[in-house]
């Protein structure tokens, strides 16, 4: 938009109407210093004055905008145009807002990602471990490849695959776990989840006469105090 050109026109068209400056300020509500900076295409009035503008000047926002008269068809051709561009402008900004909105998404996806490799690094990787005498604790647990036990380095008794243990377990305790979750409302046991379990099952085996049930409790509670030594 021409500035120049555009103040010009605000000023011969108020003219045109016989208003002064003051007048037409006041009017709008704005200050006479105002219609004086449009005048001399210094500034361009808020968008939110077009509309009163134009009523007191006679003439269209189109013409605004053009800074001169028009005639209706242009007028039409001009508003078509003019709507096509705000379209266009609008379809960009919002391209560039979801790009951008993409972009920071993605990154935010990638740390929360990275920090979680870590954590789980951290905390939920098995510790190394290596072969030793594991006979004072083999009896505890049926023979079975999944409770094969090895050390740590601080020659406590581990699971060599946790994994494959604690899916052992869970078949091989699944009632004591049910009444566990039954009684206490607990959560599935799982890597992430069995410290509840831990603490709970011991005291199924206290609280409890001696059934298959307790019986399990007592191989849960042992199955996961060597667990917790695997990470």
């Amino acid at each position: 938009m021409d500035q120049i050109k555009i103040g010009a026109f605000i000023a011969a068209t108020r003219k045109e109407q016989h208003l002064t400056q003051e007048a037409l300020a006041e009017a709008l509500g704005v200050s006479n210093r105002s219609v004086s900076r449009w005048e001399t295409g210094k500034n361009l009035p808020d968008v939110s004055l077009f509309t009163p503008l134009c009523e007191i000047l006679g003439i269209t926002v189109n013409e605004l905008l053009q800074g001169e008269r028009m005639e209706e068809t242009v007028i039409m051709q001009k508003a078509e145009e003019t709507l096509l561009t705000a379209l266009t402008d609008n379809d960009r900004k919002i391209r560039h807002v979801n790009r951008r909105l993409l972009i920071v998404s993605t990154a935010g996806a990638a740390v929360i990602v990275a920090l979680l490799s870590i954590v789980y690094l951290m905390f939920f990787t098995p510790c190394p471990s290596h072969d030793g005498d594991t006979g004072e604790w083999d009896d505890w647990f049926p023979l079975h490849s999944a409770y094969t036990l090895a050390l740590n380095d601080a020659g406590q008794p581990v699971f060599k695959d946790p994994a494959k243990a604690m899916r052992k377990a869970k078949s091989d305790c699944s009632d004591s776990i049910r009444a566990l979750q039954k009684e206490h409302h607990l959560l599935p046991l799982s890597r992430f989840y069995y410290k509840p379990y831990k603490a709970w099952a011991w005291q199924l085996v206290a609280s409890s006469q001696y059934t298959a049930v307790t019986a399990q409790g007592v191989d849960l509670a042992m199955f996961l105090d060597i667990y917790e030594n695997s990470f």
